[in-house]
């Protein structure tokens, strides 16, 4: 249950996971290890509300939230 939009939206941003991290740190908003960011994004673990509103916020995402991380179906 990945989040395609998501991946595709940080790639349009240019932002590495570091950065991200980085960027979300600073306020206290996103604060956890590259592997759990990765394993959030690729669906294997659950952000909070407050960790969606900031990625969407740092990597500049246009999408409403629930579009941002629209899941793709399962198989």
């Amino acid at each position: 249950m990945a989040y395609p939009n998501l991946k595709a939206e940080i790639a349009r941003s240019g932002l590495t996971y570091s950065e991200i991290l980085e960027r979300g740190k600073k306020d206290g908003r996103l604060d956890c290890t590259i592997s759990t960011l990765s394993l959030k994004i690729n669906g294997k673990a659950e952000f909070t509300l407050n960790e969606s509103m900031a990625l969407k916020e740092i990597i500049g995402s246009n999408l409403p939230l629930n579009e941002l991380f629209e899941s793709e179906p399962e198989a």
